[in-house]
């Protein structure tokens, strides 16, 4: 499981940092994880591409049943009381890392030198990549204060006037990543895929599901372009959820816009 990998000490930015000479040698092929996830879950699938693109492609997949109430059964909540995956385990110390961003930052942490380097030294690049991280929540709170109603058949007791806030606070956030992605560096800080790519790109995948970009009067032509560019990432396809291959587009947000 573990092999040999030399690295090189550096001074970057008045801090000590730890870069491997070959990037392709393997020191874990995460042969000592498994991983608790479920299919079409944006969370679960940034977790799958981080472990594609640090080379830990040996994990133990545990993939539940979601239809089955799989995620609530007790041996997921002896590993997580909330009932919630990603949960990733580390077999031969018995570390439990609930939460994706958690699990992702970990795992950068602990093999930084191997696969792709998703978080850089440089300082500005990666303060913008950690907020880039935790801005993706307001997309997924925005778009599911859209979806939500649609699932639990409820948008008929929608107040109009608060129905169409919601909708322009959608599409306002979607025009707002839309300019993120305008520097034409082909990713979503810079020319390199880093944790914030991995992040939100399971969110605009989900996007395409549900049949956003079909009709909406609003400026997203560069995120269009950026979720067809990252379809052919070899971490992206070997990760694409199986229930995305399985069952049609839902088009959850069709009748919205």
């Amino acid at each position: 499981m573990y092999r040999f990998l030399r690295t090189a000490v550096i001074k970057f930015n008045g801090r000590i940092n730890y870069c491997n000479i070959n990037r392709d040698k393997i020191i874990n092929d995460g042969s000592n994880l498994t991983l608790y996830w479920l299919s079409g879950s944006a969370p679960c699938w940034s977790v799958l591409i981080t472990l594609h693109e640090k080379q830990l492609t040996n994990y133990k997949s545990v993939l539940l049943d979601f239809s089955k109430y799989e995620h609530l059964n007790a041996s997921i909540d002896s590993l997580n009381p909330r009932q919630q995956v990603p949960i990733l385990h580390r077999n031969d110390d018995g570390v439990i890392i609930n939460e994706s961003i958690a699990i992702c930052l970990f795992l950068e942490h602990l093999f930084p030198c191997q696969g792709s380097r998703l978080l850089p030294d440089d300082n500005g690049r990666l303060a913008t990549i950690l907020q880039r991280i935790m801005e993706v929540n307001n997309l997924n709170r925005k778009a599911w204060r859209l979806v939500k109603p649609i699932i639990t058949k409820s948008v008929h007791k929608q107040d109009p006037v608060v129905w169409k806030s919601k909708k322009d606070d959608f599409l306002w956030e979607l025009k707002l990543w839309d300019g993120y992605l305008c520097s034409n560096q082909g990713y979503l800080v810079g020319n390199e895929f880093s944790l914030a790519d991995l992040f939100f790109y399971p969110l605009i995948a989900a996007f395409v599901r549900w049949s956003v970009f079909d009709k909406i009067e609003v400026g997203a032509g560069n995120i269009v372009d950026y979720y067809r560019r990252l379809l052919e990432r070899d971490s992206i396809k070997h990760s694409w959820p199986p229930n995305f291959n399985s069952s049609p587009p839902a088009k959850l947000l069709d009748q919205v816009f």
